[in-house]
């Protein structure tokens, strides 16, 4: 019993011992002496984990983890690089979303923004996020515009706002998804550092962009003429994508030399029309091919191409077994075949730029 005792006595001074650090914060958590510079990185690689899943907003990662405890929040909320990078709003599946807007785009500093803005059906609202986004135009460094509830009946957004940025001087790649080019042709001509350009619906003004300094384009919707009235300007493409195009018989009849484009290694398209663009240019330096969806005629015509342009396709991504046995037959320099399916990891592990 006296023993018992005495242990009970000495357990209880332990107790109180921890009560008493518990109440001067003498005693933390081991995580939380951990160096902030260290704990930043470990948040880093965390962000960059979840922000891969799909959520509406990826900042629910950054708040998850400033809700743990006080030291956490203090440095989320001003460590700048877990705010620039990767920022995605879906703006229709959230409330307010420019005021979240206006909450976030700060705590960058000055940094560059890698944007991913899903902007809403609602034209007032679309003008007050857009109005917000334009604020940091000389931060805009990757930036994709989209407008994902838009269907059929949708209608086309018409921005009222006069705020674009003039210039945006360190922007590097720029993508619009169901959105007019139109209104940021002006601002994409003071781009320097631009170049990657995704556009999913054209028109005539991509006939004003400042395709020179571009090593990747990917167009959809667009008319086969405008297209080649473009690329003679576009000397350091490397990687070229070509979507739907709008039918022109008479565009398509006109009498076009052929179009040098000498950086070009990576070409893919998904029909017969776009695959007929490679009539008309000679790519010494085409080395991958992504082919979707061609009859013989689409085949034949990147045959002639790659022939008269004297390039050598060592890579190759086709669409059906028939293409792929076509395509075998035609170029003898090929060296690996990525089927439809499965296979694409592997073309994703040896990406075409």
């Amino acid at each position: 019993m006296a023993a018992l005792e005495a242990q009970m006595t000495s357990l209880r001074a332990q107790k109180k011992q921890v009560l008493n650090d518990l109440k001067s914060h003498n005693l933390k958590s081991p995580v939380l002496t951990v160096p902030n510079e260290v704990t930043i990185e470990i948040f880093l690689h965390v962000v960059s984990l979840m922000r891969k899943e799909w959520q509406p907003y990826s900042g629910h990662s950054l708040l998850k983890l400033g809700s743990v405890c006080q030291t956490w929040r203090a440095v989320t909320l001003s460590t700048r690089t877990l705010w620039n990078n990767r920022v995605k709003i879906y703006c229709d599946c959230i409330g307010d979303a420019a005021k979240l807007l206006e909450l976030c785009l700060p705590r960058a500093g000055g940094l560059p923004l890698d944007l991913d803005i899903g902007l809403p059906t609602d034209p007032s609202s679309a003008d007050t996020i857009m109005s917000t986004l334009c604020q940091y135009g000389s931060q805009w460094q990757h930036i994709h515009l989209s407008q994902p509830g838009r269907t059929a009946w949708t209608p086309r957004l018409n921005f009222t706002i006069d705020c674009f940025p003039k210039s945006l001087p360190v922007l590097e790649s720029f993508s619009l998804s169901k959105l007019p080019v139109d209104i940021f042709i002006s601002s994409l001509r003071q781009a320097p550092q631009l170049r990657e350009l995704i556009l999913q619906t054209c028109s005539e003004a991509i006939l004003d962009l400042p395709v020179n300094w571009l090593t990747t384009l990917v167009l959809f919707d667009f008319s086969i003429p405008q297209l080649l009235v473009l690329l003679p300007y576009a000397l350091n493409l490397e990687y070229l994508e070509l979507g739907p195009a709008v039918e022109d018989e008479q565009g398509q009849k006109a009498a076009t030399p052929f179009i040098l484009l000498p950086r070009l290694r990576t070409f893919r398209c998904n029909n017969d029309l776009t695959a007929m663009v490679l009539q008309r240019l000679t790519l010494p330096a085409l080395e991958r091919l992504w082919l979707e969806e061609l009859s013989d005629a689409g085949i034949n015509a990147i045959q002639s191409c790659v022939a008269q342009s004297n390039s050598t396709i060592g890579t190759l991504y086709v669409d059906g077994l028939r293409a792929e046995y076509n395509c075998l037959r035609g170029f003898s320099t090929i060296r690996r075949v990525f089927p439809a399916g499965g296979c694409l990891k592997h073309w994703i592990a040896s990406p075409p730029l």
